[in-house]
Parts: structure tokens; sequence; C-alpha cells
């Protein structure tokens, strides 16, 4: 990519620039990564956009898996780790600077927000291979966690667009 094309990327990938100035690695020549502007405000709408278009392709994907467990628990297990970096993110739209590891950032968002970040957790471990797929209960977590997507959902929604009154 030239230089002016990834000037241009920065505002329609917003979160991954971020990403990529907070831990890329020259090898060789040019910074041209740290000298990137990235507009806070379209990553804002970029995090207000991916949290519930996540949350809908998960409850569509859940209700596919109808009573298949491991599908469920498949499910559960690719989507962490898409939700723990748009959690990371969804700080930085409620303000503030988020830490690096993942886990770290659901545990900050749980506190910030008030929900119960061990499901995710649990499913962040499962899916570092720290535990067995099979010892997922799906049917108990599925509930809480898309319960805490649904909380981060709501939180970047009342920050980006407060809550306006209603028409008399």
């Amino acid at each position: 990519m030239t230089g002016q094309e990834l000037e241009k990327a920065t505002a329609v990938f917003a979160i991954e620039f971020v990403d990529l100035v907070q831990h890329h690695q020259v090898l060789w020549g040019n910074d041209v990564i740290e000298e990137l502007q990235i507009p806070m405000r379209l990553h804002r709408v970029q995090v207000e956009y991916e949290l519930p278009e996540k949350l809908i392709l998960l409850r569509q994907n859940l209700l596919l898996a109808g009573d298949d467990e491991r599908r469920m628990r498949e499910l559960l297990v690719r989507s962490v780790a898409s939700f723990a970096t748009l959690f990371r993110h969804a700080l930085m739209a409620l303000g503030e600077s988020p830490p690096v590891r993942k886990r770290d950032g659901v545990v900050r968002l749980a506190v910030r927000i008030g929900f119960d970040p061990s499901t995710i957790e649990q499913v962040l471990d499962t899916r570092a291979q720290k535990g067995d797929l099979k010892d997922l209960h799906t049917r108990d977590i599925v509930g809480a966690y898309l319960g805490a997507v649904e909380k981060v959902v709501a939180a970047v929604d009342m920050v980006v667009r407060p809550e306006v009154p209603s028409r008399p």
C-alpha cells in the first residue's frame, strides 16, 4: 500500500489501525505506521457498528445450531476473540486507554459497566486450550455470554448516542 492508501484506510479500518499502531514492529525502513493519524470519531462509529453486528450474527448462528451443543460451543469459542478485541475498543469509546491483553480488557470493561466476566474468561481459556472444549457447559453459559455482549453494546450505544428525550 502507498502512504496515501494507508491514510485513507484509517477512516474505514480504524479499529484495525489502532491495534496496528499499538502492536507493530518495524523490520526495515521507515516507520510509516507510527505517523498515521487515526480518526477516533470514526473509530467510535466502527465500534458502535461492529458490536451489534457481531451480536446479531452470533444470535443467528446460535439459532441455526439449535440443540447441537458442539456447534454452540464452537460458535462461542470462534467468536470470543472478536468480542474480546471489540471490548478493548469499547473501553476506548468509553474514554479509557485499553490494556494490551484481551483478557484484561474484558475484566476492566466488566468492572466499568457491570457484568460478570467469568463466562467470557472461561471461553477465552477454552480457546487458548487451557480448558477442554467438552468441559465448556454451553447451555449454562450461552445466556451469560450473550448478556455480557448485550451490556457492552448498550453501554457503547449510550456513549455514542445519549438517550434522547421522547416526544410528547
